[in-house]
């Protein structure tokens, strides 16, 4: 982080976000909008800790563009289901004017919005650089949001392994169902009440770098979207699917994990291309309601398979 920026000249209270995973930021006020000095600043500790919670950070869609705009170019979403209708800029879930999403049974729990593990827009090939997401709507209950710190967990790994996967690519898929994930499930059995009222875009398959490195810090991490992934490129499907297991697995240990329970205006700002996050659902017929920017890919590039 830059010497010149003084810390304390920003009113700002910096603070751990869960041991080496994250950091927390008090005293953000957007009222005024956000100085060159404070932007840097920021810009540099996300850069170095992928994971941003502003704690008490109240904003408008506005300024929530605004402040996400610090962080890079913004893009429009490529589900047109999902986005804030009259502000492109922004998505929101669950998306807007549609039927409630139906319930779904995991094993013996029972949700509605569950997203699994995912990276965003790891079906494409261009994933996004990050996010900032907020929620307007808290539900009394569940509504968590969990974040992997996907630097750490390469870290974590043996060298052995580092090795083994350096060179590697994987197939990842558009997936949005639970029983069509192969990775990272929690669950034995999937079943849905009803169908699904919203409608999507259709995309090929795609390929990614198992390691990826990052286009700003240069910092590898493991670039797996376990919603997404499907096998490994030109390797026997066993062994693809242990190696894929292991790694998934690897990444949701604790030690890489941050869950994240939802307080009136917190924001969060991830980087996509050192995090996968999951919304853990709702009680059916709660109410949660989230809205997000998107930040454009700086080149860390797939390919259509």
């Amino acid at each position: 982080m830059s010497a010149a920026i003084n810390q304390e000249e920003l009113s700002l209270e910096i603070s751990a976000l869960k041991g080496d995973l994250g950091a927390i930021v008090c005293g953000l006020d957007m009222k005024d909008g956000l100085d060159e000095k404070t932007g840097e600043f920021l810009n540099q500790l996300w850069l170095d800790k992928g994971l941003i919670l502003f704690r008490d950070c109240p904003v408008t869609a506005e300024q929530h563009i605004e402040l996400s705009r610090n962080f890079g170019e913004l893009e429009i979403h490529p589900l047109t289901a999902i986005r804030v209708p009259g502000n492109d800029e922004l998505i929101q879930l669950p998306p807007k004017g549609n039927l409630p999403p139906p319930a779904c049974h995991y094993d013996n729990v029972v949700r509605s919005n569950r997203i699994h593990w995912h990276s965003d827009m790891m079906y494409t090939t261009y994933p996004t650089r990050g996010a900032l997401l907020r929620i307007l709507e808290i539900p009394d209950e569940a509504g968590e949001t969990g974040f992997i710190d996907t630097a750490l967990a390469y870290d974590g790994l043996s060298s052995k392994i580092q090795g083994k996967i350096e060179n590697l690519d994987a197939v990842h898929s558009f997936i949005m169902e639970g029983d069509d994930v192969l990775f990272g499930k929690h669950w034995k059995s999937f079943r849905r009440e009803g169908e699904q009222s919203v409608k999507y875009e259709t995309f090929p398959d795609v390929v990614h770098d198992v390691v990826s490195v990052h286009p700003k810090s240069g910092r590898k991490s493991l670039n797996l979207s376990p919603l997404n992934l499907r096998y490994v490129l030109g390797m026997g499907s066993s062994e693809s699917h242990k190696l894929l297991t292991d790694l998934v697995n690897h990444c949701l240990q604790d030690d890489f994990r941050y869950e994240h329970h939802w307080q009136p205006n917190d924001i969060i700002l991830y980087d996509n291309l050192r995090t996968f996050h999951s919304a853990y659902g709702i009680v059916p017929g709660a109410n949660r309601l989230a809205q997000r920017t998107t930040l454009k890919n700086i080149g860390a590039d797939g390919r259509v398979l």
